[in-house]
Order: structure tokens, then sequence, then C-alpha cells
């Protein structure tokens, strides 16, 4: 019983997900540009708040070939972040 609940419990989730987030025929193209960019955001050190405001920039801009998907406030959020704190420190 436990097992259906939790199957069906994950489709319905599922479901609201893709409710949520409309396809976008880019999706390969936005995949690997977050994957690129993810590699170059390895490169910064955790306190280089210029590198992570630069490639945090560039990782917003993948999105511009699925600019409704879900993940795009969250890295829109991290670039404010660490752009504001660059700009404070003037790193």
């Amino acid at each position: 019983m436990k097992f259906i609940f939790t199957l069906v419990s994950a489709f319905v989730f599922s479901q609201l997900v893709f409710a949520q987030s409309p396809a976008c025929t880019a999706q390969e193209v936005l995949t690997t540009c977050l994957s690129m960019e993810d590699t170059y955001l390895k490169t910064c050190t955790a306190q280089d708040y210029a590198c992570l405001c630069k490639w945090h920039t560039e990782k917003l801009s993948c999105f511009d070939s699925c600019p409704q998907d879900v993940g795009r406030p969250f890295v829109q959020g991290s670039k404010d972040t660490f752009c504001s704190i660059a700009k404070t420190y003037n790193t």
C-alpha cells in the first residue's frame, strides 16, 4: 500500500513540475550551456566574488534559449548576490 501511495505521489509531483515548466524546444542547448558554465564556476575560489559574478552572469545567459525554465530564478539570485558582493568589495 505504501509503495502504491509513493508511486502515485511521485507521479502527481512530476506532473506538477512539468505543468509549471513549459516545454522548451531548446532544452538540450540549455543543458549543455549550464554544464559548461558549471565547469567554469568550479575554477572560482569560494571568495573570488568577481569570478563567481562573471560565471553566474554567463550561466544566466544560458536561459535565453529557455526563458521560462524553473531554474532561471535560482541562477538570477546567485548572480545578483555574487555581483553585489563583488561590487561592494571591488574585486
